[in-house]
């Protein structure tokens, strides 16, 4: 299964590493895949920061890119001993701790006009006095409705001081 792919292409990734098509045997769908999948994980680490889709930005590019050779290195091209002697791989690699540092908040997306684009402040979600117990309520069977024990020992608890 391809998964879908907007921040990076194919031509990208030969542009930046053009040894992938005179070096291997990987067609146009297996760079596709990879792409697929680096993306994916760049989703999964932004998710509770960004809202998605992204504006259009180019170090948003060059890292799925990035990543996306690191990928294919690693999983497809060179062997365990020959990704250690390759500065190709470092280089790659490199995308990942970007990915992980934009995660961390560390790093700051811009788009294509060089504006910042804004994070999810996950700050500013409802919070409940009673999200750390178990709901109460349910909008199915009244016989479903649960009572949290130790919801109950601290509004006892409470109410004695």
């Amino acid at each position: 299964m391809t998964l879908p792919v907007s921040w990076t292409t194919v031509s990208l990734m030969l542009m930046t590493l053009p040894a992938i098509s005179s070096r291997t045997s990987a067609n146009s769908a297996t760079l596709a895949n990879f792409a697929g999948r680096a993306e994916a994980t760049m989703r999964a680490k932004w998710s509770d920061k960004y809202t998605f889709p992204l504006a259009p930005s180019p170090f948003v590019e060059t890292l799925a890119t990035d990543y996306a050779c690191y990928l294919l290195l690693t999983r497809r091209i060179f062997s365990t001993e020959r990704q250690n002697d390759s500065a190709w791989v470092d280089r790659f690699k490199e995308a990942l701790d970007d990915i992980e540092k934009v995660a961390e908040g560390k790093i700051s997306l811009v788009d294509s006009a060089n504006a910042i684009i804004q994070r999810t402040d996950t700050t500013d979600r409802p919070w409940s006095n009673t999200q750390t117990y178990l709901p109460t309520m349910t909008e199915d069977d009244q016989r479903s409705q649960v009572v949290d024990p130790n919801k109950i020992e601290d509004i006892q608890s409470e109410r004695e001081f």
